[in-house]
């Protein structure tokens, strides 16, 4: 069985860098996982792995968190995507495909969202991002929350990948008068259960679309932080938090982050939070203040799976806002992540030095790779790094299952 699933890892590897063309400028010898510390570091995430292919687990979660290279969801859909198509080409069953992970209400703020889910928004609703620094209601997971005290409704569109047979919605009232209901066709649900962060519903098998509806009381307010879609399904499921200009003491202010985690139980972590910490000249920059700020969040995150494994995401090249000075300070924050890698045992990839290092942002824009404000990537760009981050996450489980 491992020296079939070695020759299919293999096969399936040559195809992947076959469909991709990858420019001249990047680095493809700097795209693997470094380990600062314990070459082992993601080895109780490959053997959930290897047990989930071999049907002796049911599901892993990854989880990602960031700023706006999250929140776009180029990035993470294509690494989603990359990650469950290996595990469904290696195993007998379709074993890759879990649940959708974490969805939020992100046109009802006014801001860009995901394109594999719509949610489209009717009726008055205001929120808050994890960017306010004292928000006037608790946040989890999604790092935001929208609220009304309308009659107003949510209207949930799926892929047809990720149909579901139950509904968590995350969320509160203020007097527990209102009551949401889900309508699904000609079918208005109540919720099955209502706990201290939310509510649950039931819904027909393979659902993929719905709505949520609120009926005003006059005195109430419903709060919403997001939504978990849930099916029968096996498999991975990979959970996105994304708020455009997140920074750590961003995530940090998010009460309800543990709480709602310990829903999604993360085997992986995939940080790529740093590039808005780091927005600024190098004298107002401190290492020690990034680096102490990643500590709180990592125990917090291991506060509900201590075993969970970390790779970190190095800072892309960049210039520091709209000014068109390089960011300095890219090289500090590489520096710092492979410290936190050798503290917490985990791995980094470095897409600083993939992209060729310093100033090479220009010519990923010149390649269309990037947008002009020297920060954001286009969507191929960001399909070439999720290509390139999914290649050394498969590569590293190759390696670990061959010395097993």
């Amino acid at each position: 069985m491992r020296k079939l699933m070695l020759i299919l890892l293999l096969i399936w590897m040559q195809n992947l860098l076959a469909q991709v063309e990858f420019p001249p400028f990047v680095r493809l010898e700097k795209a693997h996982l470094v380990f600062p510390g314990d070459s082992s570091a993601l080895r109780r995430f490959h053997a959930k792995t290897s047990d989930l292919m071999e049907g002796k687990q049911q599901r892993i979660n990854i989880l990602h968190i960031g700023g706006s290279h999250v929140q776009a969801g180029f990035l993470t859909q294509g690494i989603r995507l990359q990650l469950t198509d290996w595990l469904d080409n290696l195993t007998d069953y379709r074993a890759g495909r879990g649940d959708r992970g974490m969805l939020f209400p992100y046109r009802a703020l006014k801001t860009n969202a995901p394109q594999d889910y719509t949610i489209q928004a009717s009726g008055e609703w205001t929120g808050q991002r994890n960017l306010v620094k004292e928000p006037l209601h608790p946040m989890g997971l999604a790092g935001a929350y929208v609220a009304t005290a309308d009659s107003a409704s949510l209207h949930i569109m799926l892929d047809s990948l990720w149909s579901f047979e139950k509904l968590r919605i995350y969320g509160t009232t203020l007097t527990d008068s209102i009551k949401p209901l889900l309508v699904i066709g000609q079918d208005t649900l109540q919720s099955i259960c209502q706990d201290s962060l939310g509510w649950t519903f039931i819904t027909p098998k393979n659902s993929k679309e719905c709505k949520l509806v609120v009926e005003p009381t006059g005195i109430d307010t419903l709060y919403l932080r997001g939504f978990k879609p849930i099916s029968e399904r096996g498999g991975l499921t990979y959970v996105e938090s994304g708020i455009n200009g997140a920074s750590l003491p961003c995530w940090l202010r998010c009460e309800l982050f543990e709480q709602e985690l310990s829903e999604f139980i993360p085997d992986l972590v995939i940080f790529g939070i740093g590039i808005n910490d780091a927005n600024c000249t190098p004298d107002k920059f401190s290492s020690d203040t990034f680096k102490e700020n990643y500590r709180q969040l990592i125990n917090r995150i291991r506060s509900v799976n201590p075993d969970c494994s970390l790779v970190f995401l190095t800072n892309n090249d960049c210039f520091i806002g709209r000014t068109r000075r390089f960011n300095l300070n890219t090289p500090v924050v590489e520096d710092a992540f492979m410290q936190l890698a050798k503290e917490y045992n985990g791995a980094v990839f470095d897409t600083y030095q993939v992209m060729g290092g310093y100033r090479s942002s220009s010519k990923w824009v010149t390649s269309k790779l990037m947008r002009r404000d020297h920060i954001h990537f286009t969507e191929e760009g960001y399909r070439i790094l999720a290509d390139l981050i999914s290649k050394s996450i498969i590569e590293d489980f190759e390696r670990c299952h061959a010395t097993r």
